[in-house]
């Protein structure tokens, strides 16, 4: 039965609210304050789809609703009742709610204190004692304590088996004047280790207030804190790794990349050198990157890496170079040998923590180094012409351009050969593109050759189209360059499709003039000029560009 009546908003002592179909609030009482801003907040969509369902199938709905209330979570037991509307009027539901933040917060003390005594029934039900006023066990429950039985203990004073532990307070329980509850004291086994034991225990005065000795109880907690200590460490280790991970990903390129890693992992083990080293596609390794303290002692670390793959890849391999403790972790990548971390420390050895440590990051590196190897695969792939293996447009585009940015500081002379084959359309006519391909490999092999200076740059444009970049040349000699490089492609000829029309070679030659500060696609369309004219000329011969107009040359090639 739909409710009747608006008013019942202001009128409950608690929480309410007044929604239509679509969870618009139409009207609030103070009491619903929080609720209305978790709604605002978007903290109670759960809420507002209960309110169109209850709208939706006209019956009430309640449910228990955690709801942020300022600096902790209130929780109110939530009704939804749907409200009769005018026959214009969308149908409305009511929310009325009650807060049991209190209800639920007691509850979960009683059951907190219902396990607090469950827990001292267990430990009471470990070790039982009792002192006299000596400190000496008089009883002993039948359990016995630490490897003893209790014939052993009994007459015995308890403070001489309690453990000196550095930088932990000795606590005595056993001839305490005042009440313990659950501290720990730490005590020593039989068998001479040291044992953690949660104990609580009451001094025993006689009528006259004179003190009689200690009843306790023990619990040995030994593993607990053991597993608490490791565990310890355990993430220690992965907020440093995390760290060092964090560091790696932050940066773009690969020798960022492994520099960083470097660094981060000297600073989270406190070696004094670290070193990621990386195969280079054989077996020889090469420093990639390395973080040393100032004062740390120079190692030959070629001696200690050419044995780095020595052993279980697993276990990072501790040895001792130049006084110097060393560990070496392999970094792998899909079971495949992709590098080396080195780690050293001038005095004492690596721990097992940094051991540990180690290995994790060298997981990652092994990660990075193959992510490194695919970046400059793709990058090389990306400048080099994948046919004659020399520099595509872009790689020489980008790599002439740095040249010229070069010379223009230091106002040196540069030439370019603008390259291209007479003839070779009726190469691929007559034999096919293979023969064509073996054509263009062939000029490439030839244009390779120029390298032999350095700084000089060979690429293919495109087609049958090359250049090549002549560094700190003059006009002299790079119009002797392309003579020597004419010379040279007589054997082009074997691949000609025609007798008549053999396969040869034509350059245009421009000079790159610092003091002209012409950009390289202007050099390019002047020496493309100049092979034109060559071309227009007989073909098979080197043409200068004619800037300067005083130096223009052209050389015929001899056959």
């Amino acid at each position: 039965m739909a409710l009747r009546g608006a008013s019942a908003v202001e009128g409950h002592a608690g929480p309410a609210i007044l929604f239509d179909r679509a969870g618009t609030i139409l009207s609030a009482n103070g009491a619903a304050t929080p609720i209305v801003a978790a709604l605002r907040d978007g903290a109670a969509r759960e809420l507002l789809e209960m309110v169109t369902a209850a709208c939706d199938a006209a019956e009430p709905a309640m449910r228990r609703f955690k709801l942020p209330a300022g600096d902790r979570p209130a929780v109110f037991d939530i009704s939804l009742l749907p409200v009769a509307a005018g026959r214009r009027q969308q149908p409305q539901v009511l929310l009325l709610a009650r807060d049991s933040t209190f209800d639920v917060n007691f509850g979960r003390a009683l059951v907190a204190s219902r396990q607090m005594f469950k827990d001292l029934v267990a430990c009471s039900a470990d070790f039982a004692w009792e002192t006299d006023s000596q400190g000496q066990f008089s009883f002993v429950s039948s359990r016995g304590l630490l490897g003893y039985t209790p014939t052993e203990l009994e007459g015995r004073a308890a403070g001489e088996m309690l453990a000196e532990i550095e930088g932990r307070p000795r606590l005595n329980p056993f001839q305490s004047r005042i009440r313990l509850d659950e501290v720990e004291c730490w005590m020593r086994h039989r068998d001479g280790q040291a044992a953690c034991m949660r104990t609580s225990s009451l001094p025993v005065f006689g009528d006259d207030g004179t003190w009689l000795g200690v009843r306790g109880v023990c619990h040995d907690i030994t593993e607990d804190r053991l597993h608490e200590a490791a565990l310890n460490r355990a993430r220690e280790r992965e907020r440093l790794t995390h760290s060092i991970v964090d560091s790696i990903r932050n940066v773009l390129t690969p020798e960022e990349m492994f520099a960083a890693a470097a660094t981060t992992t000297a600073e989270a083990t406190d070696a004094s050198h670290v070193w990621i080293m990386r195969r280079d596609g054989g077996d020889a390794l090469t420093i990639a990157a390395s973080h040393g303290k100032p004062d740390s002692r120079p190692l030959a670390i070629e001696e200690a890496t050419a044995r780095g793959f020595d052993g279980d890849p697993e276990v990072p391999r501790r040895m001792r170079l130049n006084g110097s403790h060393l560990l070496l972790a392999q970094c792998h990548y899909h079971y495949q040998p992709k590098g080396l971390l080195v780690a050293a420390w001038d005095d004492d050895a690596a721990s097992d923590e940094a051991a540990r440590m180690l290995r994790d990051v060298a997981d990652q590196l092994g990660i990075a180094i193959a992510q490194a190897e695919i970046q400059e695969r793709l990058e090389q792939l990306s400048i080099v012409d994948e046919l004659t293996g020399l520099l595509n447009r872009r790689g020489f585009h980008d790599s002439v351009q740095k040249r010229l940015a070069q010379h223009r500081r230091t106002g040196r002379f540069g030439a370019l050969l603008y390259v291209d084959m007479d003839n070779f359309k009726a190469v691929n006519d007559t034999h096919g593109h293979a023969q064509g391909d073996a054509a263009l490999k062939e000029l490439s092999g030839l244009l390779a050759g120029t390298e032999g200076r350095e700084g000089d740059i060979a690429g293919r444009l495109g087609g049958d189209e090359f250049v090549v970049w002549l560094e700190e040349t003059d006009v002299d000699g790079a119009i002797h360059k392309a003579e020597e490089l004419l010379q040279r492609t007589g054997s082009l000829r074997r691949f000609s499709g025609d007798p008549a029309r053999p396969l040869t070679v034509s350059a245009g030659i421009v000079m790159a003039d610092p003091n002209a500060e012409d950009e390289l696609d202007e050099l390019l369309r002047r020496a493309d000029g100049a092979l034109y004219r060559a071309k227009r000329d007989g073909k098979g011969r080197a043409v200068l560009a004619d800037y300067p107009p005083d130096r223009t040359k052209t050389r015929a090639a001899g056959c």
